[in-house]
C-alpha cells in the first residue's frame, strides 16, 4: 500500500500548457460540464454569422456551432475577426466554461434562464 502511495505521489502534475482536445460540434453537455474551467483545444464549425464587440478597447468576436438544442454554444475569439465565415472549421486554444444564467428582466423584457457553454480564446 505504501509503495502504491509513493508511486502516485511521484506522478508529475499535468503541465499548465496541456490543452484537452474537444470537438465543440459533438461534445455533450455532461462532458463539457466535467471540463469546466480547463484549458481545451476546441475544434468547431462556424454555423452562425459572427459579430464583434469592443470591451475595454479590446475586440471580441463571437462565433460557434449551431447545435439546435437549448444550450448556447459560444466561442469568443480574440480580435476583430473579419476573416471568419459561416462554414469555416476553426481550432481555438482557450478555457471552457459552463455558465448557468439566471432569469432576468432586460429593458422591461423577461429573459428566461439559459445555459451557455463558452470557450474563450487565450
Amino acid at each position: 500500500m505504501l509503495a502504491l502511495l509513493l508511486m502516485l505521489t511521484a506522478i508529475p502534475a499535468q503541465p499548465a500548457d496541456v490543452f484537452v482536445p474537444i470537438d465543440l460540434d459533438t461534445i455533450t453537455f455532461a462532458e463539457a460540464k466535467k471540463l469546466d474551467g480547463r484549458q481545451v483545444l476546441a475544434r468547431f464549425t462556424v454555423d452562425l454569422p459572427t459579430f464583434t464587440w469592443f470591451e475595454d478597447e479590446r475586440a471580441i468576436t463571437v462565433a460557434g456551432p449551431d447545435r439546435g438544442d437549448e444550450i448556447e454554444w459560444v466561442v469568443l475569439l480574440k480580435g476583430e475577426r473579419l476573416d471568419v465565415d459561416i462554414g469555416d472549421k476553426l481550432k481555438v486554444k482557450g478555457v471552457i466554461r459552463v455558465i448557468e444564467h439566471p432569469a432576468a428582466v432586460v429593458n422591461g423584457v423577461k429573459v428566461p434562464a439559459w445555459v451557455e457553454v463558452r470557450v474563450s480564446e487565450e
